[in-house]
């Protein structure tokens, strides 16, 4: 395979001198009903880097490949880093307009698509490449690969990352992961998520196997899903935390995890403690469960760490974990101190995994990225974090955080409590026309009022959600993350259905010309949607039913919002029977 001689990319622990140095027998992936050897695989990847040669590519050129998962894939970005050049994956199902604004920021100066064979490229010079005297903005430092992000604005923002920081990478990754020869990694994110690279080079540079998933993670039911990883014997699989609590729950229902599986990363989202717990208390306890926290801007994984019942305490959230090797962090306060013992802060990564910065943007690089004076590189992440009994815990994002009535509020501090205080699995809170709204997976297992009364004594008032949304599943995207815009969508959906049917009963009600009272049907719409209880008639007792003093509160005060009758608390515990609380009400209105 080629190496160059014109620098020392390739210093022990590169991930392509190791894939060299595995015996050439030994199965090196295995997509679908085929499986390839080290020496297949070295041979494929040489003679498509033999081309690039050809072509001139070589040390500090970026390569487009339109490409799925899959051997090919694997080939095609061995041979990319063989010649010391890096890679960017451009999905071939993007919107034309979403290809041509990577491809225009990455310049690169070949584009590769797939032809006969599960190795063969086509290889066109870019349109995008750069002019000769382009610098890009960035530091010269070989590239290993370019991976996008969409950012706050939705514009896609190139992150370099260096041929060193990747090949940090692959031996921080693969000594905490614990990989050797015999294990046999899943590959199930797609190649534009850099989730892929530490799925692929950790477990090719130990020399054991990865096995390529045929389908997008999100076409797969969890039966689908066990049943594939068993089949395949994959003893290692890195999943989406929202996937993983999902699994968690069907496995604790019907328990018959995979036999080979000995070690399941949950990363990409937060970590439940009930879907922590779920997973150590049932049929998978003997499978290893580890969080792990990182970002783009810092190669994949930075903290992580194995959780057990010692370390998962209390607060709604699993702890993301610790540091890895050659990893240096910092949490700062507002003020730009060091955030004291509990307290909230912005995280600071440091170390060989920091990236080279934003292609063609050294605007938002010098923002986001910094050297300090011992040449340590700092990236600041903008996730906000906390320590908690020698570990670290994430609270959220600080560009997501909410201010209402004057207060910072982090939605995912609530639906951490959300989860920590009732039978959820996994919890999202978004602002919808100025409120606060909870959405569940599955139901809390709680009233509403038992619910928000729960979330008092954890929460001040300012962030008690208004309404809640129990849901059977939650949508995701096909990485199986949760999509925020779907659910976004379909809460605000549920929340228009409700008020129509609120407003439609409050019509009939002003409509009986000759009943000017409150009436039972009047109370029952209140009390139906304040405690959750569609089937609620007047027979119904008001505290039996799930009210609470909190509730009979909300209660009076919905009364008087909708029909301008001032009620005294007093009257709900005096009359709770709903039949005989509506007709105290209606002689109230009668004064």
């Amino acid at each position: 395979m080629h190496v160059s001689t014109g620098g020392n990319v390739y210093a022990t622990g590169h991930p392509v001198t190791l894939i060299n140095q595995v015996e050439a027998e030994r199965i090196a992936v295995v997509d679908g009903a085929h499986s390839y050897s080290y020496g297949r695989l070295r041979a494929d990847a040489e003679a498509l880097s033999a081309q690039l040669i050809a072509t001139g590519s070589g040390r500090g050129d970026l390569i487009a490949l339109h490409a799925r998962r899959g051997y090919g894939a694997v080939v095609a970005m061995l041979a990319v880093l063989s010649v010391e050049a890096g890679y960017v994956v451009v999905d071939p199902n993007l919107p034309q307009v979403r290809r041509e604004r990577i491809l225009r920021t990455a310049r690169p100066v070949l584009e590769l698509h797939p032809s006969d064979g599960c190795a063969q490229w086509t290889q066109t010079p870019s349109a995008f490449a750069p002019e000769p005297a382009a610098s890009g903005g960035v530091t010269p430092r070989p590239a290993a690969y370019l991976v996008f992000t969409s950012g706050s604005t939705g514009e896609p923002k190139g992150v370099r990352v260096s041929h060193d920081s990747l090949a940090w990478h692959s031996r921080a990754a693969g000594a905490v992961y614990t990989l050797d020869s015999e294990d046999r990694v899943l590959h199930s994110t797609s190649l534009t998520f850099d989730v892929a690279a530490e799925e692929l080079w950790p477990t090719l540079a130990r020399g054991a196997t990865v096995v390529v998933l045929a389908s997008a993670l999100g076409e797969y039911d969890y039966d689908r899903f066990t049943r594939f990883l068993t089949e395949t014997e994959v003893t290692v699989a890195n999943l989406p935390a929202s996937y993983v609590a999902g699994w968690a729950r069907q496995l604790a229902a019907q328990p018959a995890p995979p036999p080979a599986l000995r070690l399941v990363v949950a990363g990409s989202e937060v970590v439940q403690l009930e879907t922590a717990r779920t997973w150590l208390q049932g049929s998978t306890r003997h499978i290893d469960l580890f969080n792990a926290y990182g970002v783009s801007e810092a190669t994949v994984t930075s903290i992580a760490g194995r959780l057990t019942e010692d370390v998962l305490g209390e607060g709604g959230t699993a702890p993301i974990g610790v540091p890895l090797s050659e990893v240096t962090v910092r949490v700062l306060a507002e003020n730009g101190a060091e955030a004291g013992a509990g307290d909230v802060g912005e995280l600071l990564i440091g170390g060989p995994g920091v990236a080279d910065g934003y292609q063609g943007d050294p605007a938002l690089t010098d923002a986001r990225f910094s050297t300090t004076e011992d040449g340590t590189r700092w990236y600041r992440t903008g996730d906000l974090v906390r320590h908690r009994d020698g570990a670290l815990v994430f609270v959220g994002r600080m560009d997501e955080q909410l201010k209402i009535g004057g207060h910072r509020i982090e939605p995912g501090e609530i639906a951490a409590a959300i989860v920590e205080v009732s039978a959820a699995q996994d919890a999202r809170v978004l602002r919808i026309d100025g409120e606060l709204t909870a959405c569940t997976l599955g139901s809390t297992g709680l009233l509403q009022g038992a619910l928000c009364d729960a979330l008092a004594q954890r929460l001040p008032s300012y962030m008690l959600p208004t309404a809640f949304l129990a849901l059977e599943s939650f949508p995701m995207t096909t990485s199986g993350k949760v999509d925020q815009t779907a659910l976004r969508a379909q809460a605000e959906a549920t929340l228009r259905a409700r008020a129509e049917a609120t407003g439609q009963a409050e019509a009939a009600a002003r409509s009986s010309a000759d009943e000017p009272t409150f009436g039972l049907e009047a109370l029952l719409g209140i009390c139906r949607d304040l405690l959750g209880r569609p089937e609620l008639d007047g027979t119904a007792d008001f505290f039996e039913a799930g009210g609470t003093s909190l509730a009979a509160a909300r209660l009076v005060a919905a009364v008087f919002r909708q029909h301008q009758l001032v009620v005294p608390i007093d009257a709900v515990f005096a009359h709770p029977r709903l039949e005989a609380l509506a007709q105290h009400l209606t002689e109230l209105s009668r004064g």
